[in-house]
Parts: C-alpha cells; structure tokens; sequence
C-alpha cells in the first residue's frame, strides 16, 4: 500500500511540473525570457524575434510589450517603440522602468518637454535612478532652460562616476549660459583635470571664457609685430625686369574702451595705428591712422553694429588718402552650427596726390559660416561686391567676387587658416585718353597657423599668400608671394 501511496505521488508532482512548463510555453513566458538573454547580450534581432513569439501567445501581457519597445529604441525604430510602449502604459501604467523608456523615446525624437516630464517623474519616486536625473537635465539644456537643468546634473556628477564628467560639462556649460562664469571655470576645471576627450574641449571653454571675460572689460589693448617677405613689392609686370622684393617690419597697435556695457548692447571707439618700414624701399613706407566710433546690439540669435570710421594714410611721410567710412554690420544664427553676416560699407574717398580719383565706394560683403563641431573646424563662404566712383573715368570700376576661409583648431592652443578667393574687376576706361574698358582678374590664396604660448595673452602666428592678377592690358599684370611671421599681444 505504501509503495502504491509513493507512485501515485510521483506521478501527481510530474504532472504538476509538466504542467507548470506547458502553461509557461503556452502563455510565452520561455520565449520572453530567452528574449531578455538575447536583449542583454545585444542581439535584439534576436531579441526581437523572441518577443513576437511570446506576444502571439499572451498578446496583452503589458510586460512583453514593454521590452518589445525597449528592443525597438535600441535598433532606433521609434515609431515603433512609441506604439508598444505607449501600449504597455494603457495596459499597465506602473511597470517597472516603463516611464523612463517612454521617457528615453521623446528624448531620442527630440520632444524634450514630454521627455523632461518622464524624467523628473521616475527621479522623485526613484532617486536612485541617477540617469534620469541626467537626462532631465539635458532636456532642460536642450529647451536652454540652464537653471532648471543645474540642479540635475550636479546629482548625476555625485552619484555617478560613469557620468560624472559629462555632467560637469554640461553644467559648466549651464552656468556660462546662464552668466555664472565663476562656477563655469569651476566645472570645466574640474573636467578638464580628467583623462578624456572632455579635457580639450573643457580646456577650450576655459580660454574663451578668458577670452570673453576680457573683452568684456571696459578697455583693452593689443600689439601685433611682424616681418614679411615681399618679392614683388611694386606689382610689377611679369615682363619688367627689375628688382622688386624687400623686406618688411609692421606694427600695429589699438587701444578699445567702451563707456556703455550691457548684456543686449555697448557703445565705444576704438584707435588704430598700422605702420610697414622697408629695408630697402623707404618710398613704399607707410601709416594709416583709423578711428572707429560705434554702437553695438546683441541678443542669442542677432547682432547689429553701426560704426564711423575715419581713417588717414601717410605713403613716405606724405599724406596720401583720406576715407570716412560708415558701417552696418549684422550677422544672425541660423541654428546651432549656421551662421549669416552681411557687411555694408559707405565711404568718402579723397586722394591727396590725386584729386581726379575722389569719390565715394560701396561695399557689400554676405557671409554663411558652418561649424563643424565634432571636428572643431569652421568654414565660411561669401560674396563681395564693390562699386567705386571718382572723378576720373579711368579710377571708375565695379568690382564682383567670391571668397572661401576655413579654420581648423587643432587643439586648445593651435590653429590652422587658409581663405581663397577669386574677383573680377571691370574699370570705365585703363585711361583718360583711351576708349577700351580695362578688365582685371585677381586670384589669392593664403594658408596660415596661429599659436597660443602664454594663456589667451601672447600667441605667434605664420603665413603665406599668393596674388595673381591678370588684365586684358598686360602692363596691369602681376604675380606677388609674400611669406610672414610675428607675434601677437594682447591684453
């Protein structure tokens, strides 16, 4: 009797057990669990096909769903993972980490509100759930709302070493926003103290935090001196044989003071002194003296200058030009990485030497400036155009042309430039006693570098140039190289 007792016992819990696995594959619980293995390997193609299975036999289990989105969100299929995880909350709002995947999905379509909401929701019920915390302040960096996005990355930097330089940054990066450069530097000090490529880039927050509290002193002051190699100093033809190359010192030196700063606007002026000293060419010396009063409105998105500027030029110790210049500068941000410039110059010519060439001369100039973040590299195209009158017929021309600059920084304290750019000039006459139009083409190409060697302060600088123009009267033709290097001061 008791051997039949144990049989029978034997096989009730066999069929209890078979049972029990019967159930589990016929409600698709071995399928979802042979899809979480495959999501947190990473297969979730595997992933994926599991969870569909487990779906066609339990098709309302809001936990299936669940992970079918979060499969989605990690192949970036968002429409789809909006559909099941939106689906899972109708069915079963509470999930576990649910609000933070819906959360992740408006992060990744870029709906920061609805993002920010999800967020802050799971970090007040879960303060340990540090990468909410982060995510709620990107969201906010992302809507430029900095003082709201502080806060959370300050938690994330405490509770989490993984995140922990990524959060200084994007706080040192809310506080210069926000007008806190001291605690700014702090943050950025901090990253740039750790092994990463935060470092550089922190490094190059500090310089232009530098550089910007600088400038927003009431004066400044700067010192450039270079020597230049000229080898065709008088534009001589190519088919004239003589000596045209020398050597060259130039100074310039300006002095800025505002009287009026705000953060929207500033007024001020400041002076100019440029001076180039031949070796052997003294009748080539000259100095311009230029003077610039202006009134400057900015906001986030747009800027606006009006200047006068007056500028006088000695060739030789004798006075040779005189301009009075008025300026409109405006430039815009197209988005984060685009940006527009127009640039419109009036000016008042008057020649001492040459009475028959005074005038006046207007100057269009349209740039659109694209950087390119992850590279550090920012290039700018445009068009200039130029339409001079005089008295003369002769000193008459329209001038139209287009220009490329690239600036690549290499690092924090290097930089490499270099500008293209092609003109067209076409004269009223080549000369009073003369019926044809003279027509000239000019080429230049520059390529340069610059050097930071002490803070934002002293930096050296490079370059070489090539001009060609070329006229349909060959007498106005002309080749020059020039090769240039110097140092920078400024404070």
């Amino acid at each position: 009797m008791k051997k039949y007792f144990i049989i029978c016992l034997g096989l009730i819990i066999s069929v209890i057990l078979t049972g029990q696995v019967y159930s589990d594959t016929f409600s698709g619980r071995a399928y979802f669990d042979l899809g979480v293995f495959a999501y947190e390997d990473g297969d979730y193609d595997a992933a994926l096909s599991n969870f569909k299975t487990a779906l066609k036999l339990s098709p309302k289990n809001a936990l299936y769903i669940q992970y079918l989105g979060k499969t989605y969100l990690k192949q970036k299929k968002y429409k789809l993972a909006q559909t099941s995880l939106l689906q899972a909350e109708s069915l079963q709002p509470d999930l576990s980490e649910l609000q933070y995947d819906i959360g992740l999905l408006y992060y990744y379509l870029n709906q920061y509100s609805k993002a920010v909401d999800r967020f802050e929701k799971v970090y007040a019920h879960h303060p340990n759930n540090v990468l909410s915390a982060y995510f709620a302040g990107v969201c906010f960096f992302q809507m430029k709302q900095y003082q709201k996005a502080i806060p959370y990355f300050l938690v994330s930097a405490q509770k989490c070493v993984t995140i922990k330089d990524k959060s200084h940054y994007y706080a040192g990066m809310c506080y210069q926003y926000s007008g806190d450069s001291l605690n700014a530097i702090k943050m950025f000090e901090y990253v740039k103290g750790q092994a990463g490529h935060l470092a550089s880039q922190a490094q190059r927050w500090l310089s232009a935090i530098e550089s910007q509290v600088r400038h927003q002193k009431k004066w400044s002051i700067s010192w450039i001196g270079g020597l230049r190699y000229d080898d065709n100093v008088i534009l001589a033809s190519p088919d004239e044989d003589q000596d045209t190359d020398a050597f060259h010192s130039s100074n310039l030196l300006s002095m800025k003071y505002e009287w009026l700063q705000h953060k929207h606007y500033s007024t001020g002026f400041q002076l100019t002194y440029f001076q180039t000293v031949f070796d052997k060419r003294s009748d080539y010396d000259s100095s311009i003296n230029i003077m610039d009063v202006y009134f400057h409105l900015m906001t986030d998105e747009i800027s606006l200058k009006i200047a006068y500027r007056p500028w006088y030029c000695w060739f030789n110790d004798e006075s040779y030009q005189a301009r009075h210049q008025f300026k409109l500068n405006t430039s815009w941000k197209i988005d984060n990485n685009f940006y527009g410039t127009i640039d419109y110059t009036f000016s008042r010519n008057n020649y001492f030497l040459d009475q028959t060439r005074d005038g006046h001369t207007h100057d269009l100039t349209t740039d659109l400036t694209y950087q390119v973040t992850p590279y550090h590299i920012s290039i700018t195209g445009g068009m200039d155009i130029s339409d001079n009158s005089a008295s003369r017929d002769d000193a008459q021309y329209e001038q139209i042309g287009v220009h490329f600059n690239g600036i690549w920084q290499v690092n924090a304290i290097f930089a490499i430039h270099s500008t293209l750019s092609y003109q067209t000039r076409n004269y009223e006459r080549v000369m009073i006693s003369s019926t044809d139009n003279r027509k000239d083409t000019r080429y230049f190409a520059e390529i340069g570098m610059s050097q930071n060697i002490y803070k934002d302060w002293i930096s050296i600088y490079a370059d070489l140039t090539y001009t060609k123009r070329d006229a349909n009267f060959h007498l106005y033709d002309y080749r020059k190289h020039t090769a240039e290097a110097g140092i920078k001061m400024t404070y």
